[in-house]
């Protein structure tokens, strides 16, 4: 029906929103200048050149100081909005994310829970640590 095919092309819009939003959170990690924009930047400083309200050329000053040198953090509210919804869609644990390089508290702000040792901690109580051993062996009284 016309209406699932709709319903399905955003599916696959808030998917591909979702996938981008970490593909470049992870490169900004790794390689924030592969993110450099260079059409945008030129746009952005034409802009400038034709603007003449201080309060305007500052503002766009700035855009342009941002393209030019992109942080990883200009990505993360995005990864933090998209990555957990999009790990639990593909399968991808907390801990292939830190092994890529995303740091604990950005997983945990994400909806990740972390155990103690750097694990991802699964639903269902899954994911103890060894201190059940001593619980067993240990006195109690």
């Amino acid at each position: 029906t016309p209406h699932l095919h709709l319903h399905e092309g955003i599916a696959t819009m808030v998917s591909t929103a979702a996938e981008n939003a970490v593909r470049d959170y992870l490169t900004a990690l790794k390689d924030p200048s592969s993110l450099h924009d260079e059409q945008y930047i030129t746009q952005l400083e034409k802009e400038l050149s034709e603007w003449t309200d201080r309060i305007g050329r500052v503002m766009l000053r700035q855009q342009v100081l941002d393209a030019r040198n992109p942080s990883a953090s200009s990505y993360e509210e995005a990864f933090v909005t998209h990555a957990k919804a999009w790990a639990e869609a593909h399968g991808i644990t907390a801990t292939a994310f830190m092994a890529e390089g995303v740091p604990t508290s950005v997983l945990r702000r994400a909806g990740f829970s972390i155990t103690p040792a750097g694990g991802s901690r699964r639903q269902g109580g899954q994911g103890r640590s060894p201190a059940r051993r001593s619980e067993v062996s240990g006195d109690r009284g």
